[in-house]
């Protein structure tokens, strides 16, 4: 995941401001984002330190999903994503 949510939110709004359609570059209306997030080299960590219940899928939600959606719309609102491609 990436380390700073704000980060990826602004990479996010910058590319779907540049394939908005209005920036000069054919319009992208369609974006997908993640890669096997459910595995350690992608997303760290995967657990609690004492080695119980996954902690994953929150950082995955919190620092990667929703700023990613935010920033995809702030740069094109009629964009859509599909998320968690393996």
């Amino acid at each position: 995941a990436p380390r700073k949510a704000n980060a990826f939110k602004k990479f996010m709004k910058a590319i779907s401001t540049r394939y908005s359609g209005s920036a000069g570059f054919p319009e992208v209306k369609y974006f997908t984002f993640g890669n096997e997030f459910n595995t350690a080299r992608f997303l760290m960590p995967q657990f609690r330190k004492n080695g119980k219940r996954s902690v994953a899928p929150a950082i995955y939600v919190n620092k990667f999903v929703i700023p990613g959606l935010k920033g995809l719309k702030l740069g094109n609102p009629d964009a859509e994503a599909a998320i968690g491609v393996t």
